[in-house]
């Protein structure tokens, strides 16, 4: 590690990633990484590297070809951020995702004596065979997120439960922090609505197999039979079989693509919030559905799992438990009120401001790292 003081206001930062952090028209991105970028971009020189066509020029936007292997993704994204460096010298890398972002961020601030962070912001602590997905699949991939892990200055998780499962993989780890993304509050936030009949129920999410809409249109057909309900699904297609199933039933709507910008006027349609993941590092959703006022009926996953304590919610692929919640939720007026206050009492501090001032902090204290 570079002992030498970096002066804050002076510091040039390097985001990594596979995607995600370039804001587009089509609402191809990820909006809490966005949000959080422009955030820490008042205070730092913050550029970002991820794939894509390097012919195509975005300032502050480095692209670098995709490759089919992650080992030739990661040493191209790490030979990009040295080439970032010698043309002008970083002072900070800031990974997002495990790999491949992470663990380039990793080597590249390893080989260049500067400080890296890493935040674990999905798949990494999973391992669900069935469908392919997680980061503990295999021993290669357990292997380097534990090395990840190992040489980061900081790992971030967005979640307590990302953080525990992480930790159940890899062990003890000293230099972690837990920072949820945020939203932009005062868009999403809406008064505690009491359901209506015929029940609203929004599902949010990408049609794919860790959402797990199957076990969701189990439970929702279950419900139907004696509670009249809509059902609004807002995600693009990953398995159009799926959503073939879904649409094949009359209740079911199905809106492929939405824009950010327009998500609150779905929130605002809805009495329920309806998720079915087998896992999240947090679900951004919840924090939407908290600061519109709807409550939550969800798998312990993320910040449900963070609630669970005091949130009613259930195990993944419990098609009995997913249908108990919803008809609990449209039951009881009051008992329905006191929860989704309550969600909404906890989301209130989950602001882009909040989440980008943790990032702020961890990132003054490694470039003053004397």
């Amino acid at each position: 590690m570079n002992e030498k003081v970096q002066p804050i206001a002076q510091a040039r930062v390097a985001w990594v990633a596979h995607g995600g952090l370039v804001k587009r028209g089509d609402g191809q991105y990820v909006p809490a990484l966005v949000s959080l970028f422009e955030h820490l971009s008042r205070r730092f020189s913050v550029d970002r590297v991820c794939f894509g066509n390097p012919s195509e020029s975005l300032p502050g936007v480095e692209r670098v070809a995709p490759q089919r292997h992650v080992f030739a993704q990661i040493w191209g994204l790490k030979q990009r951020l040295i080439r970032m460096h010698r043309q002008q010298p970083l002072s900070l890398i800031h990974g997002i995702w495990g790999y491949p972002g992470g663990a380039a961020a990793v080597w590249a601030a390893r080989s260049l004596g500067i400080p890296c962070v890493v935040t674990f912001n999905g798949f990494e602590p999973a391992c669900l065979p069935d469908i392919g997905y997680g980061g503990q699949l295999t021993w290669w991939s357990r292997r380097l997120l534990k090395w990840v892990c190992r040489h980061a200055d900081m790992i971030v998780f967005p979640s307590q439960d990302q953080k525990a499962r992480t930790l159940g993989c890899v062990g003890t780890m000293d230099r972690n922090s837990v920072v949820s993304y945020g939203i932009p509050w005062q868009q999403f936030e809406g008064p505690v609505r009491i359901p209506h009949q015929p029940l609203r129920v929004l599902s949010v999410g990408s049609v794919n197999r860790v959402k797990d809409y199957l076990t969701l249109l189990e439970a929702v057909l279950q419900v139907s039979q004696t509670v009249p309900l809509e059902w609004r699904i807002v995600g693009g297609a990953v398995e159009r079989d799926v959503v073939q199933k879904l649409t094949s039933h009359p209740f079911v709507d199905w809106v492929a693509e939405v824009l950010p910008d327009r998500m609150p006027e779905h929130y605002k349609w809805a009495d329920l919030l309806l998720h079915g993941s087998r896992h999240e590092s947090q679900g951004v959703v919840f924090v939407e559905a908290g600061a519109a006022g709807i409550p939550i009926a969800g798998t312990r996953v993320g910040l449900l799992r963070d609630w669970s304590e005091w949130l009613p919610t259930c195990e993944p692929r419990d098609v009995a438990g997913l249908a108990e919640l919803i008809v609990e939720l449209s039951g009881d007026a009051q008992q329905v009120k006191q929860i989704t206050t309550r969600i909404q009492d906890q989301t209130k501090q989950l602001t882009v401001v909040a989440a980008g001032q943790a990032y702020e902090k961890i990132y003054s204290m490694l470039l003053s790292r004397e």
